[in-house]
């Protein structure tokens, strides 16, 4: 790969940012810059990989990153208030800790960031990536690797972080060979670790732990010896076989672990990325609703963070049963959105823009008696539940061709 230039372009404040969460939270790298050599530390290492998981598969250039400190704590299981400080400290440090990469013969150090600015009152950093990376984030057609953040933010280790990098890449070919010195320089311990006994201690045994336990492939590996010292490490890299929550008599499972296998077969269907304690928080809504709206959004490529998503739709759901009513005597908005809608979708087999639904909603209102000022509330507190089950009725309805 030939070096990038720098231009003397000006970068803006203002641009477009990307907040917290993004499908998938995949992380693309190109395999020359999982090669390069750095040292970091372990949050270090995270919030990097945590702000390149923001990056869209069709952004042209870098945008100024908005991380929320709380969310990203969340993200790799650390509590308390005191970690906005060291959030604060670790960026800045990010700083002095550039990347040393080999071009062609020449080695060129390049920092991480090029713009970080920390929002003290707000919770927030904003970091942006320094344009020596363009070549190496965006836009990557061959040469590269890709995983979740997911799969890092449990990692104790920085070590751990980067085998788990440099075997990804020959995830497919099962093994991967380094002389242990080049091996070092890859993962920022050249100056450490000078007995072999304590870098396969310190490193490779923490490393082999924690990604079996915690990974979606793990290793074991070879020493390659050259009379009686150790040389070079031959990785054989393991893909852990996926969790088949089948391979167990049903009798013997629990009415929770039914459930989560069967959503998490339909989100696996659809491709489509959420938690295990998310899904675990939606069996309260029943498996069929949950099932349905799995379906719906399936089909939308505008949803920036499925958990969220999914979860605000189903409490808007469930929010509006029919047990809630309002002051026009007892008739509740569940049933008036039931009223409204089997007369609606009797006119079209289409769904409608929302701006179309949202009208007809009102005049519909209106005509039941209710005021400007309370259907302009009721409009903006069920439009996304009417408009949800607008849409499966007309679902319904071209399956059934009932029209």
């Amino acid at each position: 790969m030939k070096p990038f230039h720098h231009s003397n372009e000006v970068v803006e404040l203002n641009t477009e940012t990307n907040i917290y969460n993004h499908p998938n939270n995949l992380i693309v790298k190109s395999n020359a810059l999982i090669e390069a050599s750095y040292k970091l530390g372990i949050n270090e290492h995270k919030i990097i990989r945590f702000v390149a998981s923001k990056i869209k598969k069709t952004d042209d250039d870098f945008k100024t990153y908005r991380i929320s400190v709380k969310e990203f704590a969340e993200s790799i299981g650390v509590k308390g208030n005191g970690y906005y400080k060291e959030i604060e400290k670790m960026s800045y440090e990010l700083l002095k800790k550039p990347l040393k990469i080999k071009i062609d013969d020449d080695y060129i150090m390049a920092p991480w960031f090029s713009y970080i600015r920390y929002r003290d009152k707000e919770g927030i950093i904003e970091l942006r990536f320094d344009k020596f990376f363009k070549p190496y984030l965006l836009n990557l057609k061959e040469e590269f690797t890709k995983y979740t953040f997911d799969q890092i933010s449990e990692l104790k280790s920085s070590y751990s972080i980067r085998i788990y990098e440099l075997l990804k890449q020959f995830e497919g070919i099962g093994k991967r060979e380094f002389r242990v010195e080049d091996l070092k320089d890859k993962l920022g311990c050249s100056d450490m670790y000078k007995e072999y006994s304590n870098f396969k201690l310190k490193v490779l045994k923490v490393a082999k732990k924690e990604l079996k336990e915690k990974n979606d492939i793990h290793f074991d590996f070879e020493e390659i010896k050259e009379g009686r010292k150790v040389v070079a490490i031959r990785f054989l890299i393991k893909r852990k076989p996926p969790t088949q929550i089948t391979l167990f008599d049903p009798e013997e499972l629990s009415d929770t672990e039914k459930f989560m296998a069967k959503i998490k077969g339909y989100l696996s269907k659809f491709d489509i990325p959420v938690k295990d304690e998310t899904i675990k928080k939606w069996e309260k809504y029943g498996e069929l609703q949950v099932i349905n709206v799995i379906k719906q959004v399936a089909k939308r490529k505008d949803i920036e963070n499925y958990d969220r998503y999914i979860s605000k739709t189903l409490r808007n759901i469930q929010d509006n049963t029919p047990s809630q009513t309002k002051e026009k005597g007892s008739t509740s908005i569940e049933s008036l959105m039931t009223e409204f809608i089997t007369d609606f979708t009797k006119k079209s087999v289409e769904v409608p823009a929302n701006f179309l639904l949202k009208d007809a909603f009102t005049e519909f209102l209106t005509k039941k008696g209710y005021k400007p000022k309370e259907t302009e509330q009721l409009c903006e507190k069920n439009f996304e539940s009417l408009s949800y089950k607008t849409m499966i009725r007309i679902r319904e309805n071209r399956k059934n061709k009932s029209f």
